[in-house]
């Protein structure tokens, strides 16, 4: 569990750092992609046994899902982001609660 902070630390310091310009176009792609990683990071950190290649494949299988469905949702004009936000809002916050009671020991 020392690495994933590390990693997360590390992680952060570098993207304060970076300045990474991209079109408006993507800006709902790229918000739902964060939201996935971040909720991604909860569940690792969760987790006892971590096999890196299973939450990488979960990782892509999630975002390129949650993009085609707001792609989906765009094309037919229907706000169908606001649910993959939801849902992976959700997780978060589920996640982070799993987290945080491991780490008391509640």
């Amino acid at each position: 569990m020392f690495f994933s902070i590390l990693g997360l630390i590390v992680g952060l310091l570098i993207g304060i750092n970076l300045t990474i310009t991209y079109s408006t176009v993507f800006t709902l792609y790229i918000t739902i992609s964060v939201l996935i990683l971040i909720n991604g990071i909860f569940r690792i950190l969760n987790k006892e046994e971590v096999t890196v290649h299973k939450e990488i494949l979960l990782l892509t299988f999630e975002i390129i899902l949650s993009s085609l469905i707001a792609f989906l949702g765009e094309t037919l004009g229907i706000s169908l982001y606001l649910a993959v936000v939801l849902a992976f809002g959700i997780r978060i916050f589920d996640n982070s609660r799993e987290f945080i009671k491991k780490i008391i020991k509640y």
